[in-house]
């Protein structure tokens, strides 16, 4: 496996986002397109998302909409090809 495109729902990163501001944790530029201007943030991660899967034949896309961090590290971590290549 070469490597891993973790993604989430545009609502639920939203909802990630509000979390992590009201906690004063840091708000990036990424953070800020994505409350600003939600189409051109989603046109950029189709293009990130091209690229990677373009370059990086045998990636696993995680989705972690449904799930948290702890959930997303542990799926990684066990991942046979994740084991397999360390």
């Amino acid at each position: 496996m070469d490597s891993f495109y973790i993604t989430v729902s545009m609502e639920e990163r939203i909802k990630r986002f509000h979390e992590r501001s009201k906690s004063g944790n840091e708000v990036t530029g990424s953070d800020k397109l994505l409350i600003m201007d939600v189409d051109k943030f989603e046109k950029r991660e189709k293009i990130y998302k091209k690229i990677v899967l373009e370059f990086f034949l045998n990636t696993k896309i995680i989705d972690t909409t449904n799930i948290n961090q702890e959930e997303t590290i542990e799926l990684i971590i066990n991942d046979k090809n994740f084991i397999k290549d360390m």
